[in-house]
C-alpha cells in the first residue's frame, strides 16, 4: 500500500526563484488521471511523483458525515482543585514529591509508588465532593542515587495501622507554625493518599494490564518489523491569480519520466 499526498505545483519560475506557496488541497471524490510518472528509488522505499490532470471545477471534497451531539443530563459540577506535583520514584519503594504554592516549596517522602498511577486515575480523581486534576511529572531515580535515600526511608518508623503515609522533609516556615495553613497545604496530598488506598486494587490491576499490553506490543513490533511504504505525490500545474489575463507561464521541463 502506498502513502499518497496530493499537492498543486505553482509555475516553475516561482519555484526556481525559491518561492513556495502553500494552499489547501481537498481530498477529491474522483480519481485523477495520471499523465506521467517519475520514480525516485530510495534505499528502503520509492518516492513516486505523478503528474495528474488538473481536477475539474465540479470535483467536490469528500464530506465527513455529521454526527449529532449526544444529549446527556447535566452533570453536577464539583469544586475543582489542581495538584501539580514533581515526583521521583526510588526503586518502587517510595516517591519523593515536590510542589509549590504561594507560601513556598514542599518536599515529602511518600510510601506510595506513584509510577503505578497510570490508568484512568492518572489525570485526576474525585474524593469528598472535590474534583482533583492531577498533573504529575514523574521520573525514576538512578540506582546509584537511590542507595542513601532508600536507607534513610527504610529507617523511618512507620505509623501503626496506616495503609500509606508520608513524612515532611521541607515546608514553608509559615506552614510549620500554623495548623490551619498546614491542613490547607496538605489537603490535596492527603486526598491523593486516601484515594490511592481506597482504590489500590484497581489501580495496580490497571497498571499491570498496561504493562502487559506494552510488552505485547513491543514483542509484536520486534517480530513484525515495519516495512516502509512507497510515497506517492500527485501534482498538477495551476495558474496564480497574479497572472489572470496574462499568458500562462510554462511548466518546468519534465525530468526523466516514465509513462504509467
Amino acid at each position: 500500500m502506498n502513502t499518497h499526498l496530493m499537492i498543486s505545483r505553482i509555475p516553475w519560475l516561482l519555484l526556481a526563484a525559491g518561492a513556495f506557496i502553500s494552499r489547501p488541497c481537498p481530498v477529491l471524490a474522483e480519481t485523477p488521471q495520471v499523465l506521467s510518472r517519475t520514480v525516485v528509488v530510495m534505499p528502503d522505499h520509492k518516492i513516486i511523483y505523478e503528474r495528474v490532470k488538473t481536477p475539474s471545477a465540479s470535483a467536490k471534497p469528500v464530506q465527513a458525515p455529521v454526527v449529532p451531539p449526544v444529549q446527556t443530563p447535566a452533570a453536577v459540577r464539583l469544586p475543582k482543585r489542581m495538584l501539580s506535583l514533581s515526583c521521583e520514584v526510588f526503586s518502587h519503594e517510595f516517591t519523593q514529591i515536590r510542589w509549590r504554592d504561594a507560601l513556598g516549596e514542599y518536599v515529602i517522602w511518600s510510601s506510595l509508588d506513584l509510577s503505578t498511577l497510570t490508568g484512568r486515575s492518572a489525570g485526576g480523581f474525585e474524593l469528598g465532593g472535590v474534583s482533583y486534576s492531577l498533573f504529575m511529572g514523574l521520573g525514576l531515580a538512578l540506582t546509584e542515587e537511590s542507595v542513601a535515600p532508600l536507607e534513610a526511608f527504610r529507617a523511618i518508623e512507620k505509623p501503626a495501622g496506616a495503609a500509606s503515609w508520608y513524612v515532611v522533609l521541607q515546608q514553608p516556615t509559615a506552614v510549620a507554625g500554623s495548623a490551619a495553613l498546614a491542613d490547607a497545604a496538605y489537603a490535596g496530598i492527603d486526598a491523593l493518599h486516601t484515594f490511592y488506598d481506597a482504590n489500590k486494587t484497581s489501580i495496580l490491576a490497571e497498571h499491570a494490564a498496561l504493562q502487559a499490553e506494552n510488552a505485547a506490543r513491543a514483542a509484536y513490533a520486534a517480530a513484525h518489523p515495519a516495512v516502509k511504504q512507497d510515497t506517492v505525490i500527485q501534482l498538477w500545474p495551476i495558474q496564480s491569480t497574479l497572472h489572470v489575463g496574462e499568458n500562462v507561464i510554462p511548466s518546468a521541463p519534465a525530468a526523466e519520466e516514465v509513462a504509467p
